[in-house]
C-alpha cells in the first residue's frame, strides 16, 4: 500500500517474529537476550558462580530446598561477597518453611551485599514440602503470603496474620545496613497447574 508517496510497510514489519518494534512508529528495536543458570545449592560451591560471571551468565538461581541443599541466603551470601555484576536469586523460595515476614528479610538482607542485584524467585513448595511428608501451601494462603512479602520489600507497613493474631508489620529502623529495600527486588512467581495463569495475574507482581 502506498500512502503520501511513500510504500506502507507496516503490516509487513508487523508480520517480522522475533523482533520488537515500537507500537507508532514501526521501527526495530533490539531484541536482548539473557541467560541465567540454575545450580545446586552447596554453600561451597560459590566460586561456580563466579566463574558464571566471568563467562559473561546474567543471573544464577539458588534452589530452597532444606532436606537436599545447603541454605540458599548462606549461599547466595557467599556469592554476593565474591562477584560484583551476576544477578543472585531464589529458584525457589518455599513459603512453607519461613513465615512471610523473615523470607522478606532475608532476601533484603542479600541485597545489602548485592544491591540491585538480587531477585526473588518463590512458590508453593511442591518439591521441598513433599519430601518432609507435607504439602505445597494452599493458593489462598499463597497470595496472602505474596502480599506481605511484597508490602515489606516496598518500605510498605502491612497487616500481618499470624496465628490468629494479626499486627502491623514495620521495618524496626536502629541504624543502616541490615536490610536493603532502596534497590528494588524483582519478584517471580513460579507455579503450574491450571491456577497458575490467574495466580500470576492476581498478584500483580
Amino acid at each position: 500500500m502506498v500512502v503520501g508517496g511513500e510504500a506502507d510497510n507496516s503490516n509487513a514489519v508487523l508480520a517480522i517474529q522475533d523482533l520488537y518494534y515500537d507500537s507508532v512508529l514501526y521501527q526495530p528495536r533490539e531484541l536482548i537476550v539473557k541467560y541465567s543458570l540454575h545450580v545446586q545449592t552447596r554453600i561451597s560451591d560459590w566460586p561456580i558462580v563466579k566463574e558464571f560471571e566471568g563467562l559473561g551468565y546474567d543471573a544464577c538461581w539458588f534452589p530452597d530446598t532444606q532436606m537436599m541443599w545447603s541454605d540458599c541466603y548462606a549461599t547466595m551470601a557467599a556469592a554476593a561477597l565474591n562477584t560484583s555484576r551476576i544477578k543472585l536469586g531464589t529458584g525457589v523460595a518455599i513459603p512453607g518453611t519461613r513465615i512471610a515476614p523473615t523470607t522478606a528479610h532475608s532476601i533484603a538482607s542479600i541485597n545489602v551485599l548485592a544491591p540491585g542485584r538480587v531477585f526473588l524467585g518463590i512458590g508453593t513448595g511442591h518439591t521441598a514440602m513433599r519430601v518432609m511428608g507435607q504439602d505445597p501451601m494452599p493458593i489462598k494462603e499463597f497470595r496472602e503470603y505474596l502480599r506481605v512479602v511484597r508490602a515489606m520489600l516496598q518500605g510498605e507497613e502491612v497487616d500481618y496474620e499470624y496465628r490468629g493474631k494479626t499486627t502491623a508489620l514495620k521495618w524496626q529502623e536502629h541504624a543502616s545496613g541490615f536490610r536493603n529495600i532502596d534497590n528494588p527486588i524483582p519478584i517471580y512467581v513460579a507455579g503450574n497447574g491450571p491456577l497458575r495463569p490467574q495466580q500470576q495475574n492476581e498478584t500483580d507482581l
